[in-house]
């Protein structure tokens, strides 16, 4: 099976947001991250606490933390969207965008082909560490923790040939991943 793939820089957004939001790697390093500013912030408030013997003004600094603390947690996963945002349009303004716009990708009998304006690589389907369906809009063939294929549904030309492409995905036994 053959493609032909169309990635815009919005797709690219998209994959990026999924990655550090809802793939498996992305959950853990954010709830690393949750507790690790969490732990920061309260050592902090508890060492205010005990350098100023607990008085009322130490009191007020340590709360004053707690309540930073709370802000960051609840903002959290949208400072990483507004992070990638800002990332991606530095990229872009220096011209040093991380995917190709066109490329072929070609489903072989026991590997991947991916052909661009610049490249040609090939991965073996024993590469393939997890297969991710998004919201019946992307599929991300992941070959390690932070690259995948990104394909647009745009690159099929009908249900038809998505089931097809999702027959030949299974065929490589790897599991395929549904996500809303």
């Amino acid at each position: 099976m053959k493609l032909e793939v169309f990635v815009n820089e919005n797709d690219y957004l998209k994959f990026n947001i999924f990655h550090m939001l809802r793939s498996p790697y992305g959950e853990k390093l954010i709830k690393k991250m949750r507790i690790l500013l969490a732990a920061i912030f309260l050592i902090g408030a508890l060492a205010i606490l005990v350098l100023l013997n607990f008085k009322t003004p130490s009191s007020i600094g340590a709360s004053v933390l707690v309540i930073i603390m709370i802000v960051f947690q609840l903002f959290y996963k949208k400072s990483i969207v507004l992070n990638l945002k800002m990332t991606i349009k530095q990229l872009k303004k220096k011209g040093k965008m991380a995917y190709a716009p066109y490329s072929t990708i070609e489903f072989k009998e026991d590997s991947i082909v991916e052909t661009t304006d610049t490249e040609i690589t090939e991965k073996k389907y024993s590469a393939v560490e997890r297969i991710c369906v998004v919201e019946n809009k992307y599929v991300y063939i992941y070959t390690n923790n932070v690259a995948a294929y990104i394909i647009p549904m745009g690159s099929f030309s009908g249900a038809e040939q998505f089931n097809e492409f999702l027959n030949v995905l299974k065929s490589i036994n790897k599991e395929i991943k549904y996500y809303k």
